[in-house]
């Protein structure tokens, strides 16, 4: 997996404008690339990448957390997750370690994307 190419398709230059009729998005898709550099087995850090990740060399826009980004066999196995400016750290999450992220739906409302996934709000190709 380390020096792979990975690469996403991602809207991280979204504008919103104000018009007569409410409000105008644009969008501006854009496609990056990079590698893996390595992979973190027991994370990033305690509190915003416990689980498995990857560092990539891809930089990873605000606004683009959550895209999709392929391998070189062109399927989707992880997501952007968190870069940091004027940095070469940028990091990816494997899908299947999402699965048990919670969700905060209110003020002690909270449920995981697996719950998504069964009630087919989510859908997965195994």
């Amino acid at each position: 997996m380390t020096g792979d190419l990975v690469a996403t398709y991602a809207y991280p230059n979204a504008i919103i404008q104000s018009a007569e009729t409410g409000q105008l998005l644009s969008f501006n898709p854009e496609f990056y690339e990079g590698r893996i550099v390595e992979y973190l087995a027991n994370g990033r850090d305690r509190v915003m990448l416990p689980g498995p990740c990857y560092r990539t060399d891809m930089v990873i826009h605000h606004g683009t957390s959550g895209g999709p980004v392929a391998g070189p066999s062109g399927r989707v196995f992880v997501i952007n997750s968190t870069g940091f400016d004027g940095t070469d750290d940028f990091y990816v999450s494997r899908i299947d370690e999402i699965f048990s992220l919670e969700i905060a739906t209110g003020e002690s409302d909270r449920l995981t994307i697996q719950h998504l996934v069964n009630q087919g709000v989510v859908t997965v190709d195994p």
